[in-house]
């Protein structure tokens, strides 16, 4: 086994990480690889591939090989559908929908909750731009203190940018989760250190990983099968950071 990481001029020139010799690869598992001319490019080898998560703009009528995804409409639904039900019809959302597969089901998760709940999305409560500024904390903090008007719970695309979202509204001195509530997804170990401790999703990691393997393997053993997508459950986590007790 081997790992390489794919750099910017290699996915902008479409040309492979230095040391990659793909006549000496039996499967290729591809993570966080969010490029879709790159991802057609790898698949173009014919290799068995996994992607484990992928470009939103990858439909899976196009894929050419094995995708492995956490569940994510369900259970962000799931997290809206809680706000709404404690009242709060008022949620906005930080993300960028483009920047991956899982984060644009993250979003049709919250907004499939509000649509079922028969409530209008106020896109002004949202912050919905390109994921490089979004990641940016002071970028973000700006964005935030720019808003006219903030609603009482924001549901975020993952715990990274959930975590920011609450210092910086620590900093402009808004109570969390007393004036605003705040969601993420991942259940990252800092979403169990910051204060208030965050809502959010978790994630099987270790048994994705399993998963992944047998995936590949079977696909190395079978080149023939036809592609699979799977979804592994997660399970959505109340804390702090939304007014639940732990």
């Amino acid at each position: 086994m081997s790992i390489h990481i794919v750099r910017e001029n290699e996915l902008d020139s479409s040309a492979l990480p230095v040391n990659f010799d793909k006549s000496k690869v039996d499967g290729i598992v591809c993570i966080e690889l969010f490029d879709k001319s790159y991802s057609e490019f790898i698949t173009s080898f014919g290799i068995p591939t996994l992607f484990i998560d992928a470009s939103a703009e990858l439909t899976f009528s196009e894929m050419k090989a094995d995708l492995l995804l956490m569940e994510n409409i369900h259970s962000t639904f799931s997290l809206t559908k809680k706000l709404i039900d404690e009242g709060i019809t008022e949620i906005g959302f930080i993300g960028d929908s483009r920047h991956c597969m899982s984060f644009n089901e993250r979003w049709d998760g919250f907004t499939k909750a509000m649509y079922t709940a028969r409530i209008d999305l106020d896109e002004s409560f949202c912050i919905l731009e390109d994921d490089r500024y979004i990641a940016d904390y002071n970028w973000l903090k700006q964005r935030l203190a720019s808003m006219t008007n903030l609603p009482p719970a924001f549901v975020c695309a993952n715990d990274y940018i959930a975590i920011n979202a609450i210092r910086i509204l620590k900093d402009l001195n808004i109570q969390i989760p007393g004036e605003v509530k705040v969601c993420g997804f991942d259940n990252s170990p800092e979403s169990r250190i910051v204060e208030p401790h965050l809502t959010t999703v978790h994630i099987h990691r270790s048994e994705m990983g399993f998963l992944a393997a047998e995936m590949l393997l079977s696909k190395i053993e079978n080149p023939g099968r036809p592609p699979l997508v799977t979804h592994v459950k997660t399970l959505p986590v109340f804390r702090q950071s939304t007014g639940h007790e732990e």
